[in-house]
């Protein structure tokens, strides 16, 4: 599973497994703000990393469980 690690109040980078595709770090960033959206929680995709396979997302604390 990806990890995920707060950088700023509200704002984490969720860094995927090494060799992940953009193809596949965009993927995960559109899954987990759908699920967001069905709890009830906007998000916002902030960055797609280009040297990692991570991006930065800015969402509420308490969607971290579904990651």
């Amino acid at each position: 599973p990806p990890r995920c690690s707060p950088w700023r109040p509200g704002r984490y980078v969720v860094l995927l497994r090494a060799g992940s595709g953009e193809a596949e770090v965009r993927g995960t960033a559109r899954a987990l703000r759908v699920r967001a959206a069905r709890r009830g929680y906007p998000s916002e995709l902030l960055h797609v990393f280009s040297l990692l396979p991570a991006f930065l997302v800015k969402m509420s604390r308490d969607v971290l469980d579904t990651v």
